[in-house]
């Protein structure tokens, strides 16, 4: 019985030692497209964000060049109110509409993409501000990583 359980550690321990063969898929080999224009229309800040983002992103010796249409649009709602119907919290929606045509097939990609995030109101209007601008900053850095990964696992469909 000892020699047994011996047998069957040895054996979970190998198995359990070799991996399965999955492996990391490297972002900077998805990035083989060049931004040949970018034309933006809705929320001029956040598309500004995106556009220098996403200029900084890709890679400039590529054969593959896109054209991409932004359209951009802000929605800030109420989410929460206390006892005394004071606003505590505010939600911001942040949806875009792109749409990118590859000089390789001329054939036009279409996608819609939202970012949803809330921040919390203090008394000092000057902090809510800023607390307002960073959410809008992250939500469009996680907006630009999702155009970035759409653009990127389209074109390598193709």
């Amino acid at each position: 019985m000892n020699n047994f359980l011996k047998k069957t550690f040895l054996i979970v321990c190998i198995l359990f030692t070799y991996s399965c063969g999955f492996k990391v898929l490297d972002n900077s080999s998805l990035s083989n497209f060049s931004i040949k224009q970018i034309e933006t229309v809705g929320d001029t800040r956040i598309n500004y964000q995106i556009k220098n983002q996403l200029e900084l992103i890709v890679s400039k010796d590529n054969v593959s060049f896109i054209s991409i249409n932004l359209n951009t649009k802000k929605n800030k709602s109420v989410k929460e109110k206390n006892i005394k119907n004071e606003i505590v919290k505010y939600q911001i929606e942040i949806k875009t509409n792109l749409d990118f045509t590859t000089s390789l097939d001329s054939k036009t990609h279409s996608m819609q993409l939202v970012e949803i995030g809330d921040y919390i109101t203090t008394a000092s209007y000057s902090t809510t501000l800023d607390n307002e601008k960073k959410l809008i900053d992250n939500l469009t850095k996680k907006l630009t990583q999702r155009i970035q990964n759409k653009i990127s696992m389209t074109l390598n469909d193709l």
